[in-house]
């Protein structure tokens, strides 16, 4: 009797350690917060999405960082551009490719519906999305499914004869479905998790406007398979793992996932400063609205300040290849408002 009583405990015990989650606007991480994702480019043989279902397990303990990317929760008024997409609640930069996607966030849904980045030798060009990209369902559950379509576009000048103009579109046939749900092993800790795997193809196409008459110059076709696991825990936010799957070859491409927690910045407002790269191997660049004037502070960890600077322009630049690969935080004071405004950046 006594071994069935301790049987039925484990049980128990197990189905409450890897149960099923649903996650919903709420689990989501606020605007403000920092998300840096270690990115594996040479994945252990064993690292492998597996089969869907219910009640699996996953042991990623052995992800090495290869890389690291920046992702930033932002509100629209903290973005360069505020007034690109006015029907926005939301804003995410994607600091490594110097882009921002403006969304739409609610119980409902998280969406994308413009885009603000750079291509090929054209900067800060703006594209709607085409309709909206569905990035979330709430509550994501296991077993739930959405197919899309969607594009973008964007017109050009150029400065390549005898085309005065160019077009680039790109439409995106993607199909998402939640297939897994169990326990996730990071070298950080476990955690209850749903997967997601999400298939996309896309097609893109360059035109010419040449003497008055669009005129195709190029095109391209790209599939791709992802795996993404989530957990409902709020202190994360977001995507713990996101895995770029070679279906052909049954291979893992690369690996970008969570490897210390998310942090939240101290103070944004539309005078916020915009340091980048982020992460940095040389020098990091500042840009500062409306701050002609103060000093720029760069402390380690230990709270030790390491490099000191004052600054006349907006923009300024400081020299951090002389420290040590690690995490930093900035601080930067303008002299006339003694106004304060401070965020983390990493030197690799």
């Amino acid at each position: 009797m006594r071994k069935l009583f301790t049987l039925s405990l484990l049980m128990v015990f197990g189905l409450f350690v890897n149960a099923q989650i649903t996650v919903t606007n709420n689990d989501l991480a606020p605007a403000g917060t920092t998300i840096y994702n270690s990115i594996d480019n040479s994945v252990d043989d064993k690292i492998l999405p597996g089969s869907p279902g219910p009640n699996k397990t996953w042991d990623f303990v052995t992800l090495n960082q290869d890389n690291i990317d920046t992702l930033k929760f932002l509100l629209p008024a903290w973005t360069p551009y505020p007034d690109n997409f006015p029907d926005a609640n939301f804003a995410a930069n994607l600091v490594n490719d110097n882009a921002y996607a403006f969304l739409i966030r609610n119980d409902d849904k998280l969406s994308a519906i413009g885009l603000v980045g750079s291509y090929d030798v054209y900067e800060n060009i703006s594209v709607p999305l085409v309709p909206e990209e569905i990035y979330m369902d709430f509550p994501v559950q296991f077993g739930q499914t959405r197919d899309e379509n969607f594009f973008i576009e964007a017109r050009l000048e150029s400065d390549t004869p005898p085309a005065d103009s160019v077009k680039y579109r790109q439409r995106t046939v993607k199909s998402s479905f939640v297939d897994a749900w169990g326990s996730l092993t990071l070298p950080m800790g476990t955690y209850n998790t749903l997967r997601v795997k999400e298939e996309r193809t896309t097609y893109d196409s360059v035109w010419g406007k040449i003497f008055g008459t669009w005129v195709l110059v190029q095109t391209d076709q790209s599939s791709s398979t992802l795996y993404k696991w989530i957990t409902n825990d709020a202190s994360f936010g977001y995507y713990l793992v996101t895995m770029d799957y070679d279906a052909d070859n049954q291979a893992v491409n690369d690996v970008e996932f969570m490897n210390m927690m998310p942090v939240g910045v101290e103070d944004h407002s539309v005078e916020s400063v915009l340091a980048y790269p982020n992460p940095v191997k040389d020098i990091l660049r500042f840009n500062m609205k409306d701050m002609p004037n103060g000093e720029v502070s760069i402390y380690n960890l230990n709270g030790q300040l390491v490099i000191n600077k004052q600054f006349t322009d907006a923009k300024t630049s400081v020299s951090v290849s002389s420290l040590p690969n690690g995490v930093y935080f900035y601080v930067v004071k303008d002299n006339n408002s003694n106004k304060i405004l401070s965020d983390k950046f990493i030197k690799n």
